[in-house]
């Protein structure tokens, strides 16, 4: 009963955490007379992150984010594991 709380709860916020995003994005593309646009992403393999953007700002901060998640990943994985030995 437990774990199925816990994964309907992080679906919940994965949603919420969506639609915040998507609005934000919203909101600014509206209030910006700016037409410029810049993009990037992350692919994540294993503990690799392979990062890619328009311009050199992008793959920075797409760069950062990544291996900010890949760290938090890493470390909630070895907290998971040793609460179960």
């Amino acid at each position: 009963m437990h774990d199925t709380y816990i994964l309907l709860t992080t679906v919940l916020l994965s949603i919420i955490l969506i639609v915040i995003g998507m609005a934000l994005i919203l909101v600014g593309s509206i209030r910006s007379n700016k037409r410029e646009v810049e993009a990037g992403g992350a692919v994540i393999i294993g503990p690799l992150p392979i990062v890619f953007g328009t311009s050199t700002r992008m793959l920075i901060t797409v760069l950062i984010l990544a291996i900010i998640l890949t760290a938090l990943v890493i470390i909630l994985h070895v907290i998971s594991w040793r609460g179960l030995s």
